[in-house]
């Protein structure tokens, strides 16, 4: 074996190390060690007294006796090859030191990720970022010198890239700040902001009232109408800056929409201008307000609040802990919401006192429904239960061991449940007694026509159900994947598939109108007054109307 065989000392670039050169000239002076070896007796290689086989011929050598080594430089070599051990051992090592870097760069990526994912304020976005920049940088300084490391964390870093590009793409462009998009509303600090107003209605146009999800408090999905009779066309656009995933309301000519940046809009419903906008918190938005006497009433994240429906100015704000998705109703003086911790409030409208709250036994993941002195909730345990809105006292309970994920809706004397299993029961809104059972392939919501009941399918269609027998009456494609409730006038079914939003015949499911929008609708639209307005994920607001019923003053 020679010297030429044993691998020179380098830097982590390739180069030779001076340090380890001046080190081997020192020990190649030095020769006072004389190892022990096992002489090979058939090639006459001295190999490590430890060793069980020749290296030079393989032969078994355990038998040898050590002998002390005749070669003039074997000290150098035993401590050249001590010196290599050890610089393997410190490189094995060096990725579980605490100060090899990973860790920082991997707490840097995941603040990056944050970033993008989650619907920040713009300061602290940036903020975030730059404390992720420099933390991945720092780490991958600190681990240089150790090649394993660099390229595992390379490998990560790389796979992280192409999740992150992928996520941008199938999600579309990043949650921005609208701020930040609208250049006539400065940038907010605070939690809730009021925007300075820069438009006021001056249409003449008069638009009806739809001051709450699906309609009404008790979400009967009945729109007051009428719809357009022919292709509409696009009246105005509002862009939001973030996914409209809310269904908008309507009140003295001004529509209320939130977004999943924390927004909540007031925007005239005749030229589409913003009136005012305030960041009601850090939380992602999927709820619909609900106007009730000029204010507004809305959750997010862990809080109810009231605002004043013509400025945006907050009344109140009260806790309730983790408050969900479910937009709130407000019937009787009451703001009725629901939690995830399994908790139905019933707060003041006027002040936010908590009046009562009860435990619903379950997670309620829609709205509760009021009507005719009635309050019924359905949660993720099967269970339906009416209450009274006064005491919060239950007057029946119902449970069907299938969960129900969607808002029940009060039509008349009946409440109308989707379980998960497809079932659409209808129930008597007195006692809970049984009415009607239709099977169906979807679980969303539903809206009913006397005997009627209009249902979304999983196959991008719409349902027209007779009520007691069960048969369908007709069935009509809405030509894309069907994410929200079917709304209903007198004379039309409303329905939205995919990035598509049309009008059916109520009688015969013929299709009357319908529009493409610029991404898919994720909640139910408002018809009013020849109008229809519907949010898309996007971001954008859509007011459509048939070209003749456009106001152009």
């Amino acid at each position: 074996m020679t010297d030429s065989d044993h691998s020179r000392p380098t830097t982590p670039l390739g180069g030779s190390s001076r340090r380890q050169r001046k080190r081997n000239t020192f020990y190649r002076n030095w020769t006072g060690y004389v190892p022990l070896v096992r002489t090979c007796p058939h090639c006459g290689t001295e190999n490590d007294q430890q060793h069980q086989f020749c290296a030079g011929c393989a032969a078994g050598i355990a038998d040898i006796e050590p002998t002390p080594s005749e070669n003039p430089h074997s000290g150098v070599r035993a401590m050249e090859e001590r010196i290599r051990r050890e610089a393997d051992d410190e490189r094995r090592q060096r990725p579980f030191a605490s100060d090899g870097g990973t860790g920082l760069v991997m707490t840097g990526v995941m603040l990056l990720l944050i970033t993008v994912w989650f619907p920040l304020p713009w300061i602290i976005r940036l903020s975030v970022w730059a404390v992720g920049i420099v933390m991945a940088c720092w780490g991958l300084i600190q681990m240089r010198s150790d090649g394993g490391a660099l390229r595992r964390t390379g490998l990560i870093l790389g796979a992280s890239a192409i999740g992150l590009v992928a996520l941008v793409v199938t999600r579309g462009t990043p949650p921005a700040d609208p701020a930040l998009l609208s250049p006539t509303v400065a940038p907010t600090e605070a939690v809730v902001s009021i925007a300075t107003p820069v438009a006021t209605p001056v249409s003449t146009q008069e638009f009806g009232s739809v001051p709450a999800l699906l309609g009404d408090s008790g979400h009967s999905g009945l729109q007051p109408g009428p719809a357009p009779q022919e292709n509409p066309a696009l009246a105005w656009r509002f862009d939001s800056g973030s996914e409209i995933l809310a269904s908008p309301i309507i009140a003295d000519g001004i529509v209320y929409v939130t977004n999943r940046a924390g927004f909540l809009y007031a925007i005239d419903a005749a030229t589409g201008e913003q009136l005012w906008r305030v960041e009601v918190g850090p939380y992602v938005l999927r709820t619909t307000p609900t106007w009730h006497d000029g204010a507004l009433y809305l959750v997010a994240g862990f809080d109810a609040i009231s605002l004043d429906a013509a400025s945006g100015e907050e009344r109140w704000r009260e806790t309730i802990r983790y408050a969900g998705t479910a937009s709130p109703t407000v019937s009787d003086d009451a703001m009725f919401v629901v939690s995830q911790e399994g908790l139905l409030y019933a707060l003041d409208i006027t002040d936010g006192a908590e009046l009562w709250r009860i435990s619903t036994d379950g997670i309620s993941f829609g709205s509760p429904a009021a009507s005719s002195g009635r309050l019924v909730v359905a949660t993720d345990r099967g269970i339906v239960v009416g209450l009274n809105p006064e005491t919060g006292r239950a007057s029946w309970r119902r449970d069907f061991d299938v969960p129900i994920y969607t808002t029940a809706a009060i039509t008349g004397d009946t409440v109308w449940i989707v379980t998960t299993d497809g079932v659409i029961r209808g129930l008597d809104l007195d006692n809970g007694g049984d009415q009607t059972n239709v099977t169906t392939n979807s679980d969303l919501s539903v809206t009913a026509d006397g005997g009627a009941v209009f249902a979304p399918s999983d196959d991008g269609g719409i349902y027209a159900i007779e009520g007691e027998s069960g048969n369908v009456d007709w069935f009509a494609s809405t030509g894309g994947e069907v994410r929200s409730g079917p709304v209903r006038t007198d004379t039309q079914v409303i329905a939205t598939g995919g990035n598509r939003i049309a009008g059916f015949d109520i009688e015969t499911g013929e299709q009357i109108w319908y529009y493409l929008a610029g991404d898919s609708i994720e909640a139910s639209p408002l018809v009013v007054s020849d109008y229809v307005f519907f949010g898309a994920r996007d971001g954008v607001l859509y007011a459509i109307t048939a070209p003749e019923s456009r106001d152009d003053t």
